[in-house]
């Protein structure tokens, strides 16, 4: 697997929080964003993972039978950031 460089990080996660923005208050799944913006699943949660410590995104776990998923969604105070610029 080819490695990107962190230009491209930031580019895809520009792409995650317009289709967050675009879709709010709609929370996601990992799956559905990562098809959104046609990546792999684990790599999406990665950059996820990233723009939460962030404090860019909410998430909430569902428990399913034996493992998590994850939803989610731009935090409030992102979105109103975001809706001045646009």
């Amino acid at each position: 697997m080819s490695r990107l460089g962190k230009d491209k990080e930031s580019k895809i996660k520009e792409q995650i929080l317009e289709v967050l923005y675009t879709s709010f208050p709609k929370m996601f799944y990992t799956k559905e964003l990562a098809d959104e913006v046609l990546r792999k699943d684990e790599f999406i949660l990665k950059l996820l993972l990233e723009l939460k410590k962030n404090d860019l995104l909410n998430s909430y776990e569902e428990k399913k039978g034996r493992g998590i998923r994850r939803k989610w969604s731009m935090s409030q105070k992102v979105y109103e950031e975001y809706k001045k610029l646009y």
